[in-house]
């Protein structure tokens, strides 16, 4: 049986990543569920999970489907310091700017990248509960990507 298209996409997106050059030295997994005690987080995390599917028509003939998938960073912080959020925030920019504008191609086929955004923190592109409730950074980006042909 071959895989769905969204686990090809998810593959392509965690193969991406770990191709990447990022500031802190780990390996994108695909997850469907990215759960994790808070021990083990005292090493940072890199998530890929599928968020969602949409699809619309384009013409009479033809429909536009969309792929949204979650990148998860996550690692337990020492609040009393800067030093591993500063580490974290930028790593969560290094992961955005890497995967923004990026197209995937999956068994021939392209999936366009078509938008980027963080899910819950906002404009801090962290989620601050985390932080002040489980002492963890946690970041997630939303990327939405067309498939093409």
């Amino acid at each position: 049986m071959a895989d769905a298209p969204l686990d090809l996409l998810l593959d392509a997106v965690a193969a991406s990543l770990n191709a990447a050059t990022l500031s802190v030295d780990l390996t994108a997994e695909v997850t469907y569920r990215p759960l994790v005690a808070l021990k083990g987080l005292s090493t940072a995390k890199l998530w890929v999970t599928p968020a969602g599917r949409t699809s619309e028509m384009s013409t009479r003939t033809q429909d536009e489907d969309r792929w949204t998938v979650f990148v998860a960073i996550q690692q337990k912080v020492d609040v009393s310091t800067r030093a591993t959020m500063k580490a974290m925030n930028t790593l969560a920019n290094e992961v955005w700017e890497h995967l923004r504008r990026r197209d995937m191609t999956v068994s021939g086929k392209r999936y366009a990248w078509q938008q980027s955004a963080t899910v819950q923190g906002g404009d801090a592109g962290y989620v601050p509960e985390h932080v002040e409730t489980l002492r963890a950074f946690t970041s997630v980006i939303q990327i939405t990507y067309m498939a093409m042909g």
